[in-house]
């Protein structure tokens, strides 16, 4: 057993290593960020007094320079990864060999860049700081070692390091290093729901459907010079082009921008009055329509008479439904609702319309736990103000204007659907 690597008491002070945890290259790269930030803090608070700025220099530039190479590695990964969902070659270079901070920063840059648009802002802002970084230690060797292979000594040129200028520049480059990796994690998340083209992301998909004229129109001149407007300006072949169009036209959210309504099977002006006749029987209208002011309470509670009482109701309802409503369309009710805590792209309301879908084909046979479901929804105060955020996002503009109209909820229209 190692001695000096091993676990102990407390057990707060045992760090979790290897497979125990899990960690990966960007939580290497906080750690040693981490740690360059707590070294600066500390010599900069004891003004170099007992922590002398000419020792702790070189421990503070390593981890901060290693802490930039592991983040732009981190990043390389993550476009490796994004490149194997849009079935792209790999460019070739060797990041996990490379120690050069330059090679690595020019390799990320254009793979970034040529990647995806919305890259271009945060390694703008980036490559500045990133250089001063690579200029001077480009090998991660200038700050391990006073000499270098050939015995010339590190540092000549430079002379001196203002440690409070090292630290504003640090937190700066941390910020925007912190963004990169947020870029990619949310890049990852939009390309794994599967919209997009060889060159289109999902997010350029619906600015192309922003662009374009009502579908209705789409065989009229005025479109012809909208497509070709959209050709110039993204560099698309028609073949590409028409994919995206394909594309638009399926999507709940794109579609509804040319004016086509993608239809949710099986909703119907019926099925959405039945359970909203009994959810407004159950719920306030007015409360709906004009709730109470951030920070008022209400200064009047139910009795429990009136709770157990309005139980009984909810009770009621769901069992009448749960005999009016099969539970596939009660399916729909159910997914929209939770969808609206969900990643609000299209592709993840078909995915949890599936589930519920599957869920409910299983209550089929037992009517006392579907009317369980069902109470659940009913019981809730968010329900009807849910059904409609997704039936918005979801460009069901006509079930939408119904609802509206048929409740009378104009004047709750703005606050519920912006």
């Amino acid at each position: 057993m190692n001695k000096t690597f091993r676990s102990a008491e407390p057990s707060w002070a045992n760090a979790c290593v290897g497979n125990n945890g899990d960690p990966g290259i960007a939580d290497y790269a906080t750690g040693f960020a981490q740690a360059a930030n707590q070294l600066l803090d500390s010599v900069i608070e004891n003004l170099g007094l007992d922590l002398y700025t000419d020792v702790f220099i070189y421990p503070i530039c390593f981890n901060m320079r290693h802490a930039i190479e592991l983040f732009l590695k981190s990043t390389a990964a993550d476009l490796i990864k994004l490149r194997a969902i849009r079935k792209q070659p790999h460019p070739g270079f060797n990041f996990e060999g490379s120690h050069d901070l330059g090679l690595i920063w020019k390799n990320v840059k254009a793979q970034a860049n040529a990647f995806d648009r919305r890259y271009e802002d945060v390694i703008h802002k980036l490559d500045a700081y990133i250089q001063d970084v690579a200029d001077l230690d480009a090998t991660g060797q200038v700050f391990r070692y006073p000499y270098n292979t050939d015995k010339t000594k590190h540092l000549t040129e430079v002379g001196i390091i203002n440690i409070r200028v090292l630290k504003k520049q640090f937190c700066e480059m941390g910020h925007l290093l912190h963004e990169l990796q947020c870029m990619s994690e949310f890049l990852l998340k939009e390309y794994a729901w599967g919209t997009f083209t060889n060159n289109l992301s999902r997010h350029q998909l619906y600015e192309i459907a922003k662009q374009l004229p009502d579908r209705s129109t789409w065989s009229n001149e005025s479109f012809a010079l909208a497509r070709d407007r959209v050709k110039d300006a993204y560099g698309l072949s028609s073949r590409e082009l028409s994919t995206a169009l394909d594309l638009i036209q399926k999507r709940h959210e794109m579609a509804h921008l040319i004016g086509v309504e993608v239809k949710i099977p099986g909703l119907t002006h019926n099925l959405l009055t039945n359970v909203f006749d009994h959810w407004f029987k159950l719920h306030d209208r007015e409360d709906f329509l004009l709730p109470p002011e951030p920070g008022i309470v209400s200064s009047s509670m139910p009795s429990l008479d009136e709770l157990l009482m309005w139980s009984v109701r909810v009770r009621e309802s769901a069992m009448v439904l749960s005999k009016e409503i099969n539970p596939s369309d009660f399916a729909i009710f159910d997914a929209l609702f939770y969808f609206h805590f969900e990643p609000q792209v299209s592709e993840s309301f078909d995915i949890i319309l599936k589930l519920k879908l599957g869920e409910m084909k299983r209550l089929a046979s037992d009517q006392s736990e579907y009317a369980d479901v069902i109470e659940c929804l009913l019981e809730k105060k968010r329900f009807a103000e849910q059904m409609l955020k997704s039936l918005y996002f979801l460009g069901q503009r006509e079930l939408l204007a119904f609802l509206v109209s048929h409740y009378g909820l104009e004047k709750a229209r703005d606050r519920l659907l912006t």
